[in-house]
């Protein structure tokens, strides 16, 4: 069993099988990630002269990865920092998946497949450790029934998503609790006060190079490297061919100059934002922020019938302040079998749970999903 290129298996047979899965999943996405960041994608391919058809992504972590599984789940696991390792799944967008056949049957046979090529190739390979990152638990608890008991369960850091379920945006602010309907309107009179213009646009070079600067100014914010060429090369990548009639870019301008924008791919019912940038001071004066990150996707997702916005991870308080719940996510990982450690997933789990369902608790509306609990092991 050996890892193979996508284009091994074809833009119409890989999205025959992603047609269920994320946006991170489909094969225009894949090909615009291939072409900004210059590595092509691989994947455990079975074919169907071997059984079910099925696919996974892989991926190798380097020292520093911020999908290093020691620096994902800490030293206990028993991998260190840097060492070989495999990632499985896709990391685009925090979001993993494995391509499966729809058929009961077919799809059965092909999860126990892909768990026993998947631990061929970390054997192959020499890892020290492989995991498949950012599952659903439906998908997690599916693939794991297939794999050795020592692969543990780990919840990992959710998504944040809205369930679009208002007629329109006015009702959107209406149905939220009184203190966070006043903070919604206020920041909506601030925006229009300080004479901000907001505007929903599509894709062009001229708009790209005024966002640009705003989000690589923002990533280095984030201890991420970034230059305004490489923010408008990733831009332009992921709102250019096959994605170019999916993307939409939300804009505030004061006095001409954009101030801040999110970035933004409907597709299949959801919109997946997916980046922003803004000027730090301009932006949060205005409330310019809070307004193209969260209010004009709401009022856009409202207006075009979508049902789920997915605002990815991170600013976890500001998103369920305003109407979004966690999504959690899941990870299998096993180290090097035979290699000593302490880690016992139920521990951390039950450390996670807490942690992340006391936020949503505090800062949410009160609808929680039902996906935390743990996944059963492996018979």
């Amino acid at each position: 069993m050996s890892l193979k290129p996508l284009s091994r298996f074809g833009s119409q047979r890989w999205n025959t099988l992603a047609r269920s899965q994320s946006l991170f999943s489909q094969w225009e996405w894949l090909e615009a990630y291939q072409q900004q960041s210059g590595r092509p994608q691989s994947a455990i391919i079975l074919d169907e002269a071997i059984g079910p058809e099925a696919a996974i992504l892989c991926a190798g972590s380097t020292a520093g990865d911020r999908y290093d599984l020691s620096r994902l789940f800490g030293p206990d696991l028993g991998v260190a920092d840097g060492e070989p390792q495999l990632i499985l799944g896709g990391t685009s967008g925090y979001r993993g998946g494995v391509l499966l056949p729809p058929t009961p049957s077919r799809r059965l046979a092909a999860a126990l497949a892909i768990g026993a090529a998947v631990e061929e190739v970390a054997r192959e390979q020499a890892v020290a450790g492989w995991g498949m990152l950012y599952l659903d638990r439906a998908t997690a608890a599916e693939l794991a029934v297939h794999l050795d008991h020592g692969v543990a369960r780990l919840l990992q850091a959710p998504g944040a998503v809205v369930d679009v379920e208002w007629e329109s945006f006015d009702e959107y602010v209406a149905t939220r609790p009184k203190s966070r309907r006043t903070n919604i309107v206020r920041d909506l009179r601030r925006t229009t006060e300080a004479g901000v213009a907001v505007t929903v646009e599509t894709p062009r070079p001229s708009l790209i190079a005024e966002a640009a600067p705003l989000l690589s100014a923002l990533q280095r914010r984030h201890g991420h490297p970034s230059t305004p060429d490489g923010a408008g090369r990733y831009l332009t990548s992921f709102s250019s061919g096959p994605l170019e009639r999916h993307a939409v870019f939300f804009v505030a301008r004061l006095r001409g100059q954009v101030i801040a924008f999110a970035f933004a791919i409907a597709f299949d019912g959801t919109l997946y934002v997916r980046s922003a940038g803004f000027d730090d001071a301009l932006a949060r004066q205005t409330a310019a922020y809070f307004t193209t990150c969260y209010y004009e996707p709401i009022r856009y997702a409202v207006a075009n019938g979508l049902h789920t916005i997915d605002l990815g991870p991170s600013a976890y308080e500001a998103k369920l302040l305003r109407g979004a719940r966690l999504a959690p996510r899941w990870a299998l990982v096993q180290a090097r079998p035979g290699r000593s450690s302490t880690f016992v997933d139920r521990e951390w789990n039950a450390l996670q749970r807490a942690y992340w369902l006391d936020l949503e608790q505090h800062y949410g509306s009160g609808r929680r999903s039902p996906d935390w609990s743990d996944i059963a092991p492996s018979c």
